[in-house]
C-alpha cells in the first residue's frame, strides 16, 4: 500500500485537522454525539500509521502531523489524548518516527500523561515512551521518569502495570 498526498503549501495534516466534518457521528455514543476535529484527526492519523508506508508518510518533511499530535496530548478530551499517544506510539516504531517525535518535544507531554486519571491514556503514553526509550537521547531523558514508572508497576490495571515494567526494562537496559 502506497500512501501519497499532493504537494500542497499547507501541511496535509493541518488540512485534515481544519476540515469540517458536520455529518460524522460518534459510533460510541447512544445520543449521536458529534465528533470534534481533534478526535477525527487523531484517529485518522493512527489508522494511517498502522502500515509501514503510513509511518514513513507522516514523518515526511513538511507533512506536519507529529507536532499536531504532540499538541493534542494536552487536549481536554481523554479520547483525543489516548489516540494521539497511540498514533505517536505507532509512528515511533520506525527510527525516523522516534527522532521526529523527539525533535517535536513529545517526551515531556507523554511523561505527564503517565499521571492521567484514565488508564487508556496512561497505557498509550507508556507504550509511546517505551518506543522513544529505544534511542540514546530518549533513554537518557527518561531516567527521571523511572520513579513514576515504579509507581505504575504496582497499579491495579494489569495492562498499565505490564507496560510500565516493559518501559522500565527498556529505559534501564545497558548494552
Amino acid at each position: 500500500m502506497r500512501v501519497s498526498f499532493p504537494n500542497l503549501a499547507t501541511p496535509p495534516c493541518s488540512l485534515i485537522l481544519g476540515y469540517q466534518y458536520p455529518s460524522l457521528q460518534c459510533p460510541y455514543s447512544p445520543v449521536g454525539m458529534r465528533l470534534s476535529h481533534a478526535i477525527i484527526f487523531s484517529r485518522i492519523v493512527y489508522d494511517l500509521t498502522v502500515p509501514y508506508e503510513g509511518k514513513e508518510t507522516v514523518c515526511a518533511e513538511g507533512f506536519g502531523c507529529i507536532p499536531l499530535l504532540v499538541g493534542l496530548l494536552s487536549d481536554a478530551d481523554t479520547f483525543v489524548k489516548s489516540q494521539a499517544a497511540a498514533a505517536l506510539m505507532s509512528i515511533a516504531v520506525i527510527t525516523k518516527g522516534k527522532y521526529s517525535e523527539l525533535e517535536a518535544g513529545a517526551l515531556p507531554s507523554l511523561v505527564a500523561l503517565m499521571g492521567d486519571t484514565e488508564s487508556e491514556v496512561r497505557l498509550n503514553s507508556i507504550k509511546a515512551l517505551t518506543m522513544l526509550a529505544e534511542t540514546p537521547e530518549g533513554k537518557a531523558e527518561l531516567q527521571s521518569a523511572l520513579p513514576k514508572l515504579e509507581e505504575l508497576i504496582n497499579e491495579t490495571n494489569e495492562m498499565v502495570s505490564k507496560a510500565a515494567r516493559t518501559a522500565k526494562k527498556v529505559i534501564t537496559w545497558k548494552p
